[in-house]
C-alpha cells in the first residue's frame, strides 16, 4: 500500500474530518480521503464537483436503466449499431 499523506498542521479543519471519517470508513475509504485531502484546492473542487454530480438522480429507475443497456447491446450484437472503434474511444490506434 503506497504512504499515507501527512496531513499539515495549517489544515486542522481537514484532520478532523478525517480522524472523522476514519472511524465510519473502510481502509481504502480512508486512504481515499487522505489522498483527495492532499491534492491541490482547485483539484479538489474539481474531484468534488465529479463526486457531487454523480449523486444526482437522472429521474430513470434501475429497471429502465437495465432495460436500455440490454436493448443497446442488442443493437450492438445483431449489428443494428457498429459501435466506436478503439481510436474513437481511446484517441489512439489500436
Amino acid at each position: 500500500m503506497p504512504s499515507v499523506v501527512k496531513i499539515l498542521p495549517q489544515n486542522r479543519a481537514c484532520r478532523a474530518a478525517v480522524v472523522s471519517y476514519r472511524s465510519r470508513m473502510a481502509a481504502t475509504s480512508t486512504y481515499l480521503a487522505e489522498e483527495a485531502l492532499a491534492l491541490p484546492p482547485a483539484q479538489r473542487a474539481e474531484l468534488a464537483k465529479l463526486l457531487t454530480d454523480s449523486l444526482a438522480d437522472d429521474g430513470r429507475s434501475d429497471d429502465e436503466i437495465r432495460a436500455m443497456l440490454r436493448a443497446r447491446l442488442d443493437a450492438l450484437k445483431s449489428g443494428k449499431d457498429a459501435g466506436l472503434s478503439f481510436e474513437e474511444v481511446f484517441g489512439e490506434p489500436a
